[in-house]
Order: structure tokens, then sequence, then C-alpha cells
């Protein structure tokens, strides 16, 4: 057989096998149609994860931008509370806006509401073994939630957020003084994976400071390399074949190259800490190395737990640092509010630029900044909703929800609601003078027992970092007719702001 009849067998066997692979999804397709078809809602072949935003395609398919957050209002005036989109490779999505939905979540649990199938398994396939976000165990998850409850609850790490915020803002403000136009949503990334590497990990990434660590850098940038080429790798259809052969694809070899970027920094915390110790025995890794495994000689530890520390460190800084991105602009796009909470700092707070902010401050002196900080949340929501698949079928308010399919609880239709928040488009912090908790549909760190483990942590970071950002700085929008055009990802994101921050002088 000559050369040329090998190749064109090889291409004939290869052709066979992609036809083969399409028709499979085609059927399962039609199979979710069929499903259900008794929902109203729409038909995509296309998945709306893999549209996107803003290109050539999403002007005649749905994204996941426009489902769950720049459509999703006229979505819910179209086909009403619970629709669908049936999609080709994945499970067929429902999406649920009603906030009993979020209540019927946190009753039934785990049990009822697993997390998304194709997530878990592609988390499993990717990074090797559990973390406590994707996990499907129920014991599993319990484990590893009940070792890392002290962690989030426990008065020294509560004093280590404060303490290394602090820290990470001196060097930011700093910077800023040397260059006063920032794009901020580096700026933010930046601060949150420091003060997220400090007072969880006791470790430097040396973001803001660059001096404490030579590969910074690219730490922050492999986090959205990971995020923006995740969602191709989970919708693969090819997740078992030899990652030599995925990695020829683009996205997939940097997606592969930003795993080992991060497994090697988290490598290196560990090492460090099992071999100097810490000085908090209760901060986030201290907790997992009790829980975790090792091989004969003790250096080397499991993927599982490489696999927490992995996910809590991008999750807990993209999240937070998202929302600050978010709080900036719209103080500098509405300078009156920020001028009320700048004046409120100074009430409760004697010359708030010349000092450090302590926890006391945060829950007695900065109540106004809670309020922007809440406020920019309800408008952009960092998770725009809550997706489950269906242990068995549910029904609910006269729809049946089949077994086995998505469904995404989006609570921030409920945000935009009339019903819940008046003037629902406009940015007005102080309506969380009359409620500093909200109605509850306001429900920006998920429903249930799996909601964010992180909440306090983040809040904290963030009151303080806009405080005393604030406390020294007038924050303006460079370009003043500039428009924020938020993304939808795995979160909501900001993409690029620029602001100019001028040095305050009425101090």
């Amino acid at each position: 057989m000559s050369l040329l009849d090998i190749a064109l067998s090889v291409a004939a066997l290869l052709t066979f096998v992609v036809l083969m692979v399409v028709a499979n999804i085609y059927l399962k397709y039609i199979k979710t149609t069929k499903m259900l078809a008794h929902i109203p809602g729409v038909n995509q072949f296309i998945p709306i994860d893999l549209i996107k935003p803003n290109t050539f395609l999403s002007r005649f398919f749905l994204s996941v931008d426009g489902v769950l957050f720049t459509h999703a209002l006229e979505m819910k005036e179209k086909y009403g509370p619970v629709y669908k989109i049936a999609q080709g490779l994945v499970t067929g999505t429902i999406f649920v806006h009603d906030p009993d939905f979020g209540k019927l979540i946190a009753a039934k649990g785990g049990k009822v509401f697993k997390k998304d199938q194709l997530l878990n398994d592609g988390f499993l396939s990717l990074f090797g073994d559990h973390s406590i976000f994707t996990t499907n165990e129920e014991a599993v998850w319990r484990r590893h939630r009940s070792m890392l409850n002290p962690a989030f609850t426990d008065e020294k790490l509560q004093n280590a957020v404060v303490r290394e915020t602090n820290k990470t803002l001196t060097e930011l403000l700093h910077s800023i003084n040397q260059q006063n136009v920032r794009e901020v949503s580096e700026d933010m990334s930046n601060l949150t994976l420091d003060i997220v590497g400090r007072a969880g990990f006791g470790y430097e990434f040396g973001c803001t400071n660059k001096s404490n660590h030579a590969n910074s850098k690219p730490l922050s940038e492999n986090t959205k390399t990971i995020l923006s080429n995740l969602v191709f790798f989970l919708m693969s259809p090819f997740k078992t074949v030899s990652e030599k052969y995925l990695s020829t694809f683009k996205p997939i070899k940097a997606l592969f190259d930003s795993r080992e970027v991060f497994i090697q920094e988290i490598s290196n915390i560990i090492e460090n800490r099992r071999r100097e110790g810490a000085p908090e025995e209760n901060d986030i890794l201290s907790l997992l190395l009790r829980g975790s495994s090792t091989d004969k000689d003790g250096t080397m530890v499991d993927r599982e737990l490489i696999n927490n520390c992995l996910v809590m460190i991008i999750a807990g800084h993209e999240t937070t640092s998202h929302a600050l991105t978010f709080s900036l602009y719209l103080l500098a796009k509405h300078q009156d509010i920020q001028e009320a909470v700048y004046n409120s700092i100074k009430e409760k707070i004697q010359k708030p630029q010349e000092r450090e902010f302590t926890y006391e401050d945060y829950e007695e002196n900065l109540i106004q900044v809670h309020h922007v900080f809440d406020e920019a949340l309800r408008l952009y929501p960092v998770a725009v909703g809550n997706t489950r698949q269906l242990a068995m079928d549910v029904d609910f308010k006269g729809y049946r929800l089949p077994k086995h399919s998505n469904v995404t609880y989006n609570w921030y239709t409920e945000f935009m609601d009339e019903k819940n928040f008046y003037k629902p488009k406009e940015f007005i912090p102080s309506r969380w003078n009359e409620d500093s908790k909200g109605p509850s549909s306001y429900t920006p760190f998920g429903v249930g027992n799996r909601s964010c483990i992180g909440k306090k942590f983040a809040k904290i970071e963030a009151v303080l970092s806009l405080a005393r950002i604030l406390s020294n700085f007038k924050v303006t929008l460079r370009d003043a007719d500039a428009k924020l055009t938020p993304v939808q990802d795995f979160t909501l994101r900001a993409g690029e702001v620029f602001l100019t921050f001028n040095k305050r002088q009425d101090f």
C-alpha cells in the first residue's frame, strides 16, 4: 500500500469518526428538544456558551451573555418566568426567574439539585480530582466544607484579612500616586490576588509589589486564560483524548499551560508551609493541610488539596476584583454619590487618609461603603445565577422540570424587578439605608448550603479597599463618555475600565 493510500485511509477514518461524533451529538440534541418540548423557549443546536458576545455569530444565535444578563429581562418578558434553551453538546437548560425557586434549592439541597455534571466531569478530567466547588459526592463535599468552615469564620482569619488588605492597599495607593490613570480591572485583580495569597495562604504572589515575587504577572494573566478557555474544554466531546493531541488546539494548550503554572505555584506554597510552618494556624491552607494526604516521604500533597487551593485562589480573587471594578466605575460615573460616601467616611473617621482601617471600622464606620458595594452587586452581580442538575423530576408552579436537565435560577432579574427595588436600573446606594439586608430575593452570593463560603472574606476586603481608595483619591472616568460593556463568561466581568485618580486636597 502506497503512502497516498495510507493517508487517504487515515483521512477517511478520521472523517468517519468526526461524523459519528456529530451524529451522536445531534441525536442527543433531538432527544433534549423532545424532553423539553412542553416548556416554552428556544431550540439552538450551538451551545450558548460557545457563542461569544458582540461577535458575528451573536447576531444570529443566543449567547450566554444574552441569556443570563444582557437580554435576561427581555427573555423573561417574552417566554415567562420559566423557559428552556435546548442545546447540542450539553443537557438542556431551563431558566427560572422566580425567588421561590431559590428557596426550593435551599430547602431540597444536594439530594435534588446537584452540581452540573458537565462541570464536575470537566474539572475531574482537567485537574484529576474533586474540589469543594465541583464535587457531586455529598460525603466528599461535607468533608471539605466542615474542614473549611472554621477558616472562614475564625477571628484569626478575619483579622488576617483586615491586616493584609491594608498592607496590599498601601502598596496599590503608592502605585496610584506614581501613575494616576489606571486600568482598574487589572489593578483590582492584582489587589485581590495578593490579599487572598497573603491572608489565606501566607504567600506572596507579588502582584501589587513586583519585588515580592518574580512571576506575579503570569499568575494574574493565567487566571484570565483559565476562565476564558475553560468552556471550550468542558464542552469538548474529546475530554478523554490524550492531552498530547488536545493541546494541538491553541485555546486548549493555553488552558493546560495555565493550569501547570498554577499547580506549580500552589505546590510551592504548600512546600513552603510544610517546611517553614505559619504564624496563622487557622488560615485556609493550615486547615486544608490537616486533612490532606501525603506519599511515604511526606513531600508530595494529594491532587485534591491542590485543586481546592487552586479553585479558591482563582475564585476568591476573580469575583471580588470584578465587583470592585464595577463599584469604582459606578462611583466615578456618579460624582455626587462618591462625594456623599467620602463625607460619610470623614464624619466617622478623623483624617481617614492617614491611617489604616480596622474591623471595627468595617462594622461600624463604613456603612455607606457597604451600601455602595451591595448596590454595585445588585446592578452587576458577578454571579448572575445558580445552575444545578436535577436528580429527579421537579414540579414547580405548573411546570414539570425533567430529571437530568440543568436548571439555572437567574436572580439578576429579581434585582431588576420593581417589586423588590424602586427604580431598579438606577445606582442608588441610599436604598440600603432603609433595609441593610435587602429583600429575600437579593442573593448575590448564592442560595442554599452551597452558597459562597468566602462571602465574609470578600466583603471585608472590598469594603476596606473602596473606603481607603475614596479617602485618598477622587475617582473620575478617563473618558467622560465611557460606557461599561459587561461580558458574561463563568462570571460577569467588566472588561477594561480606565479611571483617573486625583489626590484629594481637602485634608
